[in-house]
């Protein structure tokens, strides 16, 4: 039997790039503490004092400290005995007020050395969790209590279907914005243009990370030039479904990683994947369904694709071994009770 709800807060954050059936939190679905999760901007609304300041000329009001202040009541007021922030990185303003806390980091060592501002309010008294082992190291200067507890998928979801036909060209899937590599993607299309491969590159990009990045949209209108690249932006979650489903190939050549959606999503969906190399890819996937491929190898991934494509029939139903790894490994449910299991550790500890 776990605490009153009230002895957990989890304060929650959610991204317009998740999908209805996506994002960390999803295992909050299936946890026994579900009920003590609350989004962030509940601490961020203002009172009628507050809008009324912010309306004056030359005075605006200070939202961090609004939500330091109503956080602080909230736990007061709730006998709250541990704070799980979910994501640090996003939340980074919320420095160490005297709360047992538990902080979850997403993004990996470089990204942390790039924003400092990430990790300047851990406490030593903090909790860290992480969802690859890959920031373990860097992470440890800080506190030596940190838990690799991994991201999830919805397996009852993202799932094959053995009904759906494969696309009758070979298609291959990349899909995503954060540290995904798309330059070496646009050499890997131009070297499968040269060798005049009959292969389907689709790829699903997030809009709104389009339109702040003018070197990628670059990248992208030259990428159209190709007959052979289908762009999709901001699809629904039926149509990325229906495009794993139809897919070959799950080819995702990444910068860096730690848990990485779409690659749970295409392994759950049975996909073969091709992918860089990396710590936070080798956390996830395994080599019985998985080509980890060094960073910028194009040479060797189309040299893979190709095989592939010549033996197309070996990947025309779902791979078994990718799905199941997904289920017993990486499922929400799973994630779930590994989280209701650290919950009660933390709060009996």
């Amino acid at each position: 039997m776990h605490k009153n709800k009230t002895s957990l807060l989890i304060l929650d954050k959610s991204f317009a790039h998740h999908t209805n059936n996506s994002g960390y939190t999803r295992y909050l679905h299936y946890s026994n503490y579900k009920s003590s999760a609350i989004g962030i901007q509940k601490f961020q609304q203002l009172n009628l004092l507050d809008k009324v300041v912010n309306r004056l000329p030359g005075l605006k009001v200070n939202y961090d400290k609004i939500l330091k202040n109503n956080l602080h009541q909230y736990i007061q007021q709730n006998s709250v005995e541990l704070l799980h922030i979910t994501y640090m990185e996003d939340m980074a303003q919320l420095a160490y007020d005297g709360y047992k806390r538990l902080i979850t980091f997403h993004q990996p060592i470089a990204q942390q050395k790039l924003f400092p501002y990430y990790t300047k309010n851990i406490h030593s008294t903090d909790s860290i969790v992480v969802v690859s082992t890959e920031p373990i190291s860097y992470l440890q200067q800080f506190t030596n209590d940190i838990t690799y507890i991994p991201h999830g998928v919805e397996t009852n979801y993202f799932t094959p279907d053995a009904s759906v036909e494969k696309s009758k060209i070979f298609q291959c899937i990349t899909c995503g914005a954060h540290l995904r590599d798309y330059e070496t993607l646009r050499k890997i299309v131009q070297l499968s243009h040269q060798r005049n491969l009959p292969i389907q590159f689709v790829i699903v990009y997030p809009e709104r990370a389009l339109a702040f990045n003018p070197h990628l949209y670059n990248l992208f209108t030259d990428l159209q030039r190709y007959k052979t690249v289908n762009l999709k932006i901001s699809i629904s979650d039926t149509e990325l479904l229906q495009l794993y489903r139809t897919s070959h190939v799950g080819l995702m050549p990444l910068f860096d990683s730690t848990a990485n959606n779409a690659l749970l999503e295409m392994a759950a969906c049975g996909l073969p994947i091709i992918t860089t190399d990396l710590i936070g890819t080798r956390d996830y996937l395994d080599e019985s369904f998985t080509q980890f491929v060094e960073h910028n190898n194009v040479n060797t991934i189309v040299n893979l694709l190709e095989e592939q494509l010549n033996s197309i029939l070996k990947f025309s139903n779902p791979s078994e071994l990718a799905t199941n790894h997904m289920k017993t490994n990486f499922d929400f449910k799973v994630i779930a009770e590994q989280f209701d299991n650290f919950y009660t550790q933390k709060l009996n500890g």
